[in-house]
């Protein structure tokens, strides 16, 4: 059999002294996937956002993420988007309106 060598005498071991690449791998592989997430999130879908929404309501009762009875903070923000745009289209008509009146008035 074989002789024990220490790593000391070995003429073949190497010390591999850089250990902080495996920490660096693991940065850049999160920072990789934190911006993936954020570009497929970049555009806003109402919809798709609803349907997401709509498959987490699913869950079981006991479920601690999702109350029963409760709207989540998505169906929230969707529905604030939707009356946003409605006022944003009432502004505009009625701005049309306003300047038919005084080009009328003219």
């Amino acid at each position: 059999m074989g002789q024990m060598i220490d790593e000391e005498d070995c003429e073949i071991c190497v010390p591999f002294d850089q250990e902080w690449i495996f920490t660096y791998g693991d940065l850049v592989t999160l920072l990789l996937c934190f911006f993936i997430l954020l570009f497929s999130m970049c555009r806003t879908d109402v919809e798709k956002s609803k349907q997401i929404s709509d498959s987490f309501k699913s869950m079981p009762p006991g479920s601690p993420f999702i109350f029963s009875g409760q709207s989540s903070t998505l169906d929230k923000a969707s529905k604030e988007l939707e009356q946003l745009r409605f006022r944003m289209m009432s502004l505009s008509m009625l701005q049309k309106l306003v300047l038919k009146l005084v080009s009328v008035k003219r």
